[in-house]
Parts: structure tokens; sequence; C-alpha cells
């Protein structure tokens, strides 16, 4: 009996032990690959679809329970978290349920953003149980620093137009964002400022591991790695990124020179950050200075005012149905961009087709025919040219909505520019041989973007108005 008691032991032992590794080879993988979540769901539970990150931590948080449940020595139980955290943390899941159960609306979508934050705080105290050594501490954070090794590779891919990892990027992502003709890098994340969060907190540790490692090689490696990270950041043009990162600079800096240390090493860490400070100013400078677009990117709150036009065209033309009529249009450039002739993002006069009925309109082509401006059109200038429209094939009342459009990046009214209306009367026979096709759209005008100072006001009420515990997590959005 004792030896049968002896062996169960020894087997609930050893499956501890191949367990525990494995919880920590997945929270290493997990490290590494925690900023490339892909929107295919590779696993699927009762209905509940999984993406490679979600099913990552859902291993790690089943290895690691597995573990102390198997586990039968004093040395396996879980490490205690000081008491203040523990008191802080409780009481922030203790609000967030109950801000939960008091929300009137969207309570799915909270729940969701709940389950997140659990898994957050959970996956945040297996790191805390599995890294009670400084090896293992040491690992965690070299597989965090690669892991913005790989955010800024593919950011950079992405800012070089490199077109096969561009294309990948836009499939697991979804769209590239763009601030006027600005790429904004967002790497493997969802939006540049997420990146530029992302690769903020990866820097430091690069960076600490470029102050600490002994290896030349390895130092030069990790040197040519911030810098990519310097780079990636920049080219986020995430203001707020810029900002969060050199404050956070000037903080690890000052407790360098604050904590009694190795003077040499408190030295590099100076050295280090005055040098990353003078490269991020240099690098905006040059950019700032170079690149008008650039300039107003960290100038103006967005690009809302950059696409701004003003139209002077006819009232009313008549046509035959599925005629081509040529139609002179003015464009005066009312905002701060130069307008490219020419280009993979040049800009050109289009139109919004619809068709009018007594008592009501409908969306008929969204995209019109495109018409090129016959040179580059400065802050203030004007052109006039020669629009083709392209009429339908059925006679009748319909109206041509003028508007200029930056291929590939935005259609100016989608930034509040105003269009301006041409009464379209199709009369006779129709002309045979039409390349008109009828692409319907929803005749609902855009709604500018709320500036941050609007957001910052509802925000202000909404805490008035519910002071203690808001209108449920992440519901700001939707109210």
């Amino acid at each position: 009996m004792y030896s049968l008691s002896a062996a169960i032991q020894a087997v609930r032992r050893g499956t501890a032990f191949f367990i525990e590794r494995a919880a920590v080879v997945a929270l290493a993988a997990l490290a590494v690959t925690f900023a490339v979540d892909v929107l295919s769901y590779p696993l699927s539970i009762g209905g509940q679809r999984f993406t490679n990150l979600e099913a990552l931590q859902l291993a790690v948080i089943g290895l690691w329970i597995a573990h102390h449940l198997l586990s039968v020595n004093e040395a396996a139980r879980w490490r205690s978290l000081p008491p203040g955290l523990t008191i802080a943390v409780g009481l922030w899941m203790v609000a967030l349920a109950i801000s939960t159960l008091l929300v009137p609306f969207f309570r799915d979508a909270t729940v969701t953003f709940d389950s997140r934050v659990v898994r957050g705080v959970l996956l945040a105290w297996i790191t805390f149980d599995m890294t009670g050594n400084r090896l293992r501490w040491q690992m965690m954070i070299r597989c965090f620093a690669l892991s913005g090794f790989i955010v800024y590779a593919f950011g950079l891919a992405e800012a070089a137009n490199i077109a096969p990892i561009r294309n990948w990027l836009v499939d697991v992502r979804g769209v590239s964002i763009f601030a006027g003709e600005l790429l904004r890098l967002s790497s493997t994340l969802s939006y540049p400022n997420i990146a530029a969060i992302v690769i903020e907190m990866t820097l430091f540790p690069v960076l600490a591991w470029m102050t600490v490692t002994r290896e030349h090689w390895l130092r030069f490696c990790l040197g040519v790695v911030a810098l990519a990270g310097l780079v990636s950041l920049v080219l986020t043009y995430s203001r707020a990124g810029l900002i969060a990162f050199l404050l956070s600079l000037f903080i690890v800096a000052a407790l360098a020179l604050y904590y009694r240390g190795n003077r040499g090493q408190r030295r590099a860490i100076l050295l280090g950050g005055a040098s990353v400070v003078a490269a991020l100013f240099i690098a905006v400078v040059l950019l700032t200075s170079s690149n008008r677009v650039v300039a107003l990117r960290f100038t103006t709150e967005d690009d809302q005012s950059w696409y701004q036009v003003a139209f002077a065209v006819a009232d009313q033309v008549s046509a035959r149905p599925g005629d081509s009529v040529t139609i002179p249009v003015t464009v005066t450039n009312t905002g701060p961009l130069m307008w490219q002739a020419s280009g993979n993002q040049a800009i050109f006069v289009s139109y919004h087709l619809l068709r009018i009925y007594p008592a009501w309109r409908m969306g008929l082509q969204y995209d019109g025919q495109r018409t090129t401006l016959p040179d580059d059109v400065p802050p203030g200038g004007s052109v006039t040219v020669a629009a083709q429209v392209v009429t339908p094939t059925d006679a009748g009342e319909y109206l041509i909505q003028w508007d200029m459009i930056q291929e590939n990046v935005t259609w100016f009214s989608a930034k509040s520019s105003p269009t301006a209306d041409t009464r379209l009367s199709l009369n006779g026979e129709p002309v045979g041989g039409s390349p008109f096709e009828v692409a319907p759209f929803d005749d609902i005008p855009h709604e500018p973007s709320p500036s941050r100072l609007t957001l910052w006001g509802i925000a202000f009420h909404i805490a008035q108005e519910h002071p203690w515990f808001g209108v449920g997590p992440d519901n700001f959005r939707q109210t």
C-alpha cells in the first residue's frame, strides 16, 4: 500500500513538473507573440471562437491551474501578491462588476470587455507566480523584448511598402490607417496608437537588455533593434506616443540617479537616454521640416481641415440618357495641403450620382468618373477642369454631387468638406453602349469626427452624472 501511494505521489510530482515547464513555455510564447493577434479563429469551444492569442492565454491559465492542483509539496504553492496590490486590484474588480451590473445598454460588449480585463489580471498573477527566480524573470523580459522586434520589423516593412507584407498585414489586422496621404505605421496591431503603446512598452526592455549585456556583438544587435523601434515609434505619427515615451525615459533616468547602484551602469543609462531623446528630436525635426504633411500631423489636431475645397459649378445641365456629358468645374484649394495631380495618391475631381424622385432620392453611383487635375494645385490655388459624367440609361431627374478624392486615401466629403450640386435632366432616346454601372449607396451625409475637446467635454459630463461607476466598462464610445 505504501509503495502504491509513493508511486502515485511520484507520478503526480512528475506530471506537475512537466505541466509547470509547459506552462512556462506557453507563457514565454505568449510574451513573444502577444502583439500578433490574427483575425482568424483557430479554436472553437461550445460555439465560442478564440483567436490565436486567446487560445494561448487559455492554455497558460489551464496549465497553471493544473500544475497547482497536481502539486503536492509546499514549494509549489502560489506566490502571494503584496497585500496593498491585492486590495487595489480586488477593489478594481468589484468596481468593474458593479459598473457592469448597473449598465443600461450594451451589456454583452461590457461583459466581453470585463472578461479581457480578468484574463489580463490573471495572466499578470501567473507571470508573477511562475517567475520566482532571476533567470525566469530575465527570460520573460527578453521574450517581451523579442515581441518588440517582431512589431518593429513588420512595421518598417509596412512603411517601406513591401507589397507581400503589407497585404498580409491588411489580412491580419484590417485596413491601413492614413493621416492625409501619410501612412501611419500599425504593424501587426489594429491601430497606429496601439502600435505606439506596444513599441513604447517593448523599447524599454530592449534598451535595458542592451545596457546590461556584456556581449559586444549582442549589444550592437540590440542597438540596431532599438533604433528600429525608435524609427517605428516616429512613423506611427502618434504625438501622445512620442510624448509618453520621452516622459517615461525621463522617469527611468531619474530613478537611475535616485537609487544606489553601479555608477558606470547609471552613467550608461543616462547617456543612453540622452541619446534616445536627441535621436527622436532630430528625427521629428527632419521629418517635419522636409514633409509638409508630417508638419501638419504634428501641428494640427487631425486631418479634417486638410481636405477642403470650394466648387464653382453649373446649377443645372441637360443630356441624353446613356451619354457622356462634359461639365466645366472650377475648384479652389481652401486647405493647407498641396493637391498632387499625379502618383499613387493623386487628387481627382469626381462626383456621386443620385436619382431624384418627387418625394425622395436614391444614391445610384458613389464612385463617379475621375477627372485629372492639369497640374498640382497649391493652397489657395484654383483650377478649372472639363469633368466627364457618364449618364444613366433611364430618363429622369438626377443630382450630381461634386466631390474631390485622394485616391487610395479618402473622399474630401468624408473629412467634412462641403460638396456642390448640379441638377442633371435626362431626356430623349438613350444613347447605346453606355458604360454606366449602377452601384446603389446610402444617401447619408458624413458625420465629422468629434474633436478631442468635444470628447473630453462628453467624458466630463458623464463623470458628473455617473461619478462612481460610470456608464459601464468600454461603453464610453457607445455613449
